[in-house]
């Protein structure tokens, strides 16, 4: 019976799965919506909409499921009908997860102007624009303005500034950046770039170290803490395979 609306099934579990992460909702709901695709997402939509009065919510939700593009097209919507600093920088950061970085740039850029000019979040996001762009220069001259600003200290922008600097032959710099952000139990990704940097400089034995040490770490995790570090856990071990592989040639 439930065959003719497979579809549809299909799409109530992408929403679900979507809403769930977006809204960091309890991990028990994927298990439900996996293993129970229909009633599953009937529950969970009950729950979460119906009965918190917010059904007229689920009718958007649907179409950003279905259309991927139905977000950024509603907030390019929004801007034509309201040119404000707010609906800019919603709509850029759309573009910036849709790969349109020059677009998001040229937003971010005008958002960069008067009482805004110095605002650390819009620099931050106009570095990882230029990052992605491969801009790097640019990308360490917007590094350079952030580094007295807390929000900065441990972001993935200043991660993609040590990045730049070693893509631009400053090895000292690159090296000062990633070791102000070598802390333990923390700050992975970072980290996984830190033993990158030492392996494309020739240290190998400096970066052997580090995965070891990351490795230890990831030990020490409780179950729900490793599949949530599961991109990390699988790129250290596919860093190490390079690094033995090096030794055996």
């Amino acid at each position: 019976m439930l065959v003719r609306f497979y579809p549809l099934v299909i799409v109530l579990q992408v929403y679900c799965f979507y809403h769930m992460y977006k809204n960091h909702n309890d991990q028990r709901w994927f298990w439900l919506i996996f293993f129970l695709p229909f009633f599953g997402s009937l529950i969970y939509l009950y729950i979460h909409f119906y009965s918190s009065g917010e059904i007229e919510n689920v009718g958007e939700g649907l179409k950003q499921a279905v259309n991927s593009n139905y977000h950024t097209q509603k907030l390019e919507r929004e801007l034509e009908v309201s040119d404000t600093f707010r609906n800019r920088m919603n709509l850029a950061d759309a573009y910036l997860i849709d790969g349109r970085y020059e677009e998001a740039l040229e937003l971010y850029e005008s958002c960069s102007s008067g009482i805004n000019e110095d605002d650390p979040i819009v620099l931050m996001k106009m570095l990882r624009a230029n990052y992605f762009l491969s801009d790097h220069y640019a990308v360490i001259e917007l590094g350079e303005k952030l580094k007295g600003e807390k929000v900065f200290q441990r972001s993935e922008e200043k991660t993609g500034l040590a990045v730049s600097y070693f893509q631009t032959g400053n090895l000292e710099k690159a090296e000062e950046t990633f070791k102000e952000m070598d802390t333990r139990f923390s700050n992975y990704n970072h980290r996984i770039e830190y033993a990158q940097f030492l392996m494309n400089t020739g240290r190998i034995k400096a970066s052997k170290g580090l995965l070891y040490s990351l490795k230890e770490e990831f030990k020490l995790m409780d179950n729900d803490s490793k599949r949530q570090n599961k991109r990390y856990i699988r790129r250290v071990e596919l860093l190490s395979k390079t690094l033995s592989n090096m030794d055996e040639v």
